[in-house]
């Protein structure tokens, strides 16, 4: 793809892409938080050892 391949006058594109990257592993953490809070708390033990070991 044409893309994929950008001169280096576009390289603060790239700085752009890996800020919206940021952004969505912050709404991604706020999803999980919420499926956290909105599911019962017997899942919640294996999440938490999931999320430490991720940590």
């Amino acid at each position: 793809m044409p893309g994929l391949i950008m001169p280096r006058a576009d390289r603060p594109t790239f700085r752009q892409w890996h800020r919206r990257l940021n952004g969505l592993g912050v709404l991604l953490m706020a999803l999980e938080s919420l499926v956290q809070l909105m599911s019962p708390p017997e899942p919640q033990g294996e999440s938490s050892s999931e999320s430490g070991g991720s940590i």
